[in-house]
C-alpha cells in the first residue's frame, strides 16, 4: 500500500474531527439536541494519473439521533471492518469476539455552515447527492491536498477528496434519512473490551 493511500485512509478516520477543529471559529454552535439520523453508503476509489479507477472499499454508516453510529467497511479483498460509537462510552472496533477501544466519543454540537463562506479555509459550495456541501480544507494543509465536504443537513462530512500522486475519493452513493435499526449493534453486545492498543499509543483511555 502506498504512503499516499495510508495517509488518505488515516485522513478518512479523522476527517470529521479535522473539519470541526480546523474551522471551529466559523461554526455557529447551537444547543445540544437531536442529531440528524440517516444511513449513508460511501464508495472509496483511487484514481491514477491517467484517470483509471481502482475501487478500494465501501462503507455503510448508520447514524442515530442520539449521536451514536455504526459503520461497516467492506474491502475489495474481502476484509471487513466493523466499528461503532456510543456517546460517553467511546469508539470501538470489533476484532473477532473482542472490542478494541479507539477513542472517546461525545455527541457533537449542531453546527451551521454559514460561517465557512467567509473563512480562509473555504473553497467552494457544491451539491452532493442532493445535499448542500460546503467544501473546506484543513488549516494545517497549506498545499490544499485534502478537501472536506461538510453537509449541514448531516452535521458531518458527506464526501472527502485527497490529491497527490493519486486522487482518492470517498463518494456517497446512497443516503436515506430516518432512524436506523438498532439491530446493527447486536453483534457488539456483551463482548469484552481491550484497551491495550489505546494504552500503548495514548496512555490511559479518555473519559
Amino acid at each position: 500500500m502506498s504512503m499516499h493511500r495510508l495517509l488518505f485512509l488515516g485522513f478518512l478516520i479523522i476527517a470529521g474531527a479535522v473539519a470541526g477543529s480546523a474551522t471551529r471559529t466559523v461554526f455557529t454552535y447551537l444547543p445540544h439536541g437531536n442529531q440528524p439520523a440517516y444511513t449513508i453508503v460511501w464508495q472509496v476509489t483511487e484514481y491514477d494519473a491517467t484517470g483509471k479507477a481502482t475501487p478500494l472499499y465501501t462503507e455503510t454508516r448508520s447514524v442515530f439521533s442520539n449521536g451514536n453510529w455504526h459503520s461497516v467497511r467492506q474491502h475489495i479483498d474481502g476484509n471487513r471492518h466493523e466499528t461503532f460509537a456510543e456517546a460517553g462510552r467511546g469508539v470501538f472496533m470489533k476484532r473477532g469476539q473482542k472490542l478494541h477501544y479507539l477513542s472517546a466519543h461525545k455527541v457533537p454540537p449542531m453546527r451551521k455552515g454559514e460561517g465557512f463562506l467567509n473563512s480562509p479555509n473555504y473553497i467552494r459550495t457544491e451539491t452532493v447527492l442532493g445535499q448542500l456541501a460546503i467544501v473546506v480544507k484543513p488549516e494545517n494543509d497549506p498545499d490544499g491536498r485534502f478537501e472536506i465536504f461538510f453537509a449541514p443537513s448531516l452535521n458531518n462530512e458527506i464526501k472527502t477528496v485527497s490529491h497527490g500522486e493519486v486522487t482518492m475519493v470517498k463518494e456517497p452513493v446512497s443516503l436515506v434519512f430516518g432512524e436506523p435499526d438498532t439491530e446493527v449493534f447486536r453483534t457488539f453486545k456483551g463482548l469484552p473490551v481491550d484497551y491495550n492498543s489505546f494504552h500503548s499509543l495514548h496512555g490511559s483511555p479518555q473519559k
